[in-house]
């Protein structure tokens, strides 16, 4: 897996978390308010994790983003 940079990390951090604590994926909206940027920039790293391999989204599905678990080999990396 490629490396995530220091603000992916705390993005795909953040889902992870909402996930696990909610069993339900954020909306771009509460990603964004989490980064404190706009829906559009958070739409953009969603993005970025969804091609390094670290969430997997369904097309067209309200919340349907999913974490891929990191490994200790790939959090060092």
């Amino acid at each position: 897996m490629k490396k995530l940079t220091e603000k992916q990390q705390r993005v795909y951090d953040y889902i992870a978390s909402y996930i696990d604590e909610r069993h339900i994926a954020p909306t771009y909206r509460e990603i964004a308010s989490y980064m404190g940027s706009s829906i559009n920039s958070a739409l953009q790293h969603v993005r970025l994790l969804e091609r390094k391999g670290r969430i997997v989204r369904e097309k067209n599905l309200y919340r349907s983003m999913n974490v891929v678990p990191q490994t200790e080999e790939a959090q060092e990396a």
